[in-house]
């Protein structure tokens, strides 16, 4: 282990990399253990991960991408949850349908179960 201090921006990734994480562990209803498991770490190590206070190996981020089966270009993305965030909005953009109540165009909310965007 390297005695190197961490930059701000490596901080701020690491923060970035976590929510990324956890979101696409949640939306595949993996516990931090089942990540552990597959790719033989603790699951203090995904915790930590998740925290962002610290980063995986390059073969961990390899196979917990293979694990959670999604890019890893998808995990790694510093803007996913943003991307994410605007996405969700557009949809809800989209849901709503417009109706006519006496002549005068009204909108409404669609109702249907929001789906999960991986």
């Amino acid at each position: 282990m390297s005695n190197r201090t961490i930059t701000k921006e490596e901080k701020e990734y690491n923060k970035l990399f976590g929510a990324n994480l956890k979101h696409f562990r949640k939306a595949k209803r993996y516990t931090q253990s089942d990540i552990a498991n597959a790719i033989d770490i603790s699951f203090q190590a995904v915790q930590k991960y998740e925290k962002g206070t610290c980063s995986p190996s390059p073969v961990s981020l390899h196979k917990m991408a293979l694990f959670l089966k999604v890019r890893l270009d998808d995990l790694m993305d510093p803007r996913f949850m943003d991307r994410l965030q605007k996405y969700k909005d557009d949809m809800q953009i989209l849901e709503y349908e417009s109706t006519t109540i006496t002549g005068t165009a009204t909108l409404k909310p669609k109702k249907r179960e929001a789906e999960e965007w991986l």
